[in-house]
């Protein structure tokens, strides 16, 4: 199965494709993979951000912070879901939301491991590893 992701498809994991089942779980690294694999996906996949669909991929990411360390008056920005001119004020809010983005799914994705780290194997089955996520 496929995905859509920043423009091009790429296999789903197998998890993704069914969403988590824990009674196919084998053993504690099935729940650490489906948690990495969440995250992987929600880092790459983009958010809005002021109205604006901002892709969240690494080029993305090094592309927008370096455009922030050379401040100009106002920024042409266009992503998928449209363009604008924006002031730096603007621009640095946007810079800003998406680093907030990926830093709340870092926190999420360290939490649930440190959960999984924490539970006893016969406990494991009974953790929600798919709420809790940044939209």
């Amino acid at each position: 199965m496929k995905k859509l992701v920043n423009g091009s498809l790429v296999d789903m994991s197998e998890s993704e494709a069914i969403g988590f089942n824990a009674s196919r779980a084998k053993n504690r690294s099935d729940y650490i993979n489906h948690v990495r694999e969440k995250a992987d996906s929600l880092r790459g996949g983009g958010t809005t951000i002021n109205g604006l669909f901002v892709s969240t991929s690494a080029k993305a990411m090094a592309l927008l912070t370096g455009a922030k360390v050379h401040p100009k008056a106002s920024r042409k920005i266009v992503t998928s879901g449209g363009r604008a001119v924006v002031s730096e004020a603007e621009y640095n809010a946007v810079v800003q939301g998406v680093h907030n983005f990926i830093q709340s799914i870092v926190d999420h994705e360290f939490d649930l491991l440190e959960l999984i780290d924490k539970t006893a194997d016969a406990d494991l089955a009974g953790l929600d590893l798919d709420s809790g996520w940044p939209a």
